[in-house]
């Protein structure tokens, strides 16, 4: 599972007069809005939660690419309109939680092996109604919260299609979880509460994929909480002669 994506980007006038300012070494730094519609109906499961920043930062690959799209002009005149507008958009990025789904599992490849010989893992991922619902729900929101500001909202998604809404390709947010998820029966789970895996009792999976959905927050921490657990449960059930 993957942390579901989609961002919004949008013009403020406003910001054209604000004096250039060197925004190089801010590094990965933005705004955050946690998840706030918990007290009312949704039309989707679980939330998300909205990264927002912008600035003047050393200008990339694709920077003016919005400018170029709604600006009608080349040479000088298109240069004056990428200087007049540069610092003057503000990016929202939403990370929301992708639930489980029947399209998303992993399985022991048929025919492709390692070096070694060993028939390797084969993934299948598919976002879920759900998850498209989440993303169309982020870009009305990013929507709303520019037009209040004075912005103008200038992202252009499509409705259908694989990635509607805006939303991601599988694994670009980087918080990618589950496949050996946690549980209490080995029926429907393959870890026990201390990431130690049901069938193999010195076998231990200490990382993302205990997790049986996915956060809107990083998991990072998460991970280092359950793995710094499982230790101390290793760490005793040695001592105890049960390993």
């Amino acid at each position: 599972m993957d942390s579901v994506g989609s961002r919004g980007v949008g013009y403020f006038p406003q910001l054209e007069k604000v004096p250039p300012h060197n925004h190089d070494g801010v590094g990965s730094l933005h705004m955050y809005i946690p998840w706030w519609k918990f007290d009312r109906k949704n039309d989707f499961l679980r939330g998300y939660h909205i990264e927002f920043g912008g600035g003047q930062r050393m200008p990339r690959v694709g920077q003016f690419k919005t400018v170029c799209t709604e600006f009608e002009g080349y040479g000088s005149r298109l240069k004056e309109r990428c200087r007049q507008t540069y610092g003057a958009f503000i990016s929202l990025g939403g990370r929301g939680e992708m639930i489980p789904n029947s399209h998303s599992y992993c399985e022991i490849d048929p025919d492709e092996v390692d070096e070694w010989g060993i028939p390797v893992l084969r993934f299948h991922f598919k976002w879920g109604d759900n998850e498209i619902k989440i993303a169309r729900d982020m870009q009305e929101t990013f929507k709303a919260i520019i037009e209040a500001a004075g912005g103008t909202y200038v992202t252009r998604t499509e409705t259908a299609g694989e990635f509607p809404y805006g939303i991601t390709v599988g694994g670009q947010i980087i918080h990618e979880v589950g496949t050996a998820r946690m549980g209490t029966n080995p029926q429907t789970s393959a870890l026990n509460g201390f990431c130690q895996t049901h069938d193999v009792k010195n076998l231990f999976v200490t990382d993302g994929a205990c997790f049986v959905s996915n956060p809107d927050k990083n998991p990072t921490l998460t991970i280092l909480a359950l793995s710094w657990r499982a230790s101390e449960y290793i760490a005793e059930e040695a001592r105890k002669g049960n390993l």
